[in-house]
């Protein structure tokens, strides 16, 4: 299963155009630090997923909140929820907000 598959994004009050923002949300998910020529800092650090899920959620709410603000600067990460189903696969769940 693809990591992508098991990234869901939750608007917290109704924002509009969720779906645009889902997928700039798992662009950025997926994307490793470095790898994009012309936006190197775009993306994630190499390795943040890899980590275990209350090791890597704070982690991953700091990192994805700066990035945001960079490169999606309508809306806000306001929280990350990562949990481990018994069969090991990780879900991310990133809530977001319109930026006021």
């Amino acid at each position: 299963m693809r990591e992508i598959d098991n990234i869901e994004i939750k608007s917290t009050a109704g924002l509009p155009d969720v779906e645009r923002y889902d997928a700039q949300l798992k662009a950025l998910v997926i994307t490793r630090e470095g790898t994009l020529p012309g936006s190197r800092g775009f993306g994630l650090p190499a390795g943040i997923l890899d980590l275990g899920v209350a090791q890597s959620v704070n982690l991953l709410t700091i990192e994805l909140s700066e990035k945001v603000d960079k490169y999606i600067p309508d809306i806000t990460v306001a929280d990350v929820d990562r949990s481990a189903n018994d069969k090991g696969i990780v879900q991310t769940q990133i809530h977001i907000e319109r930026r006021v």
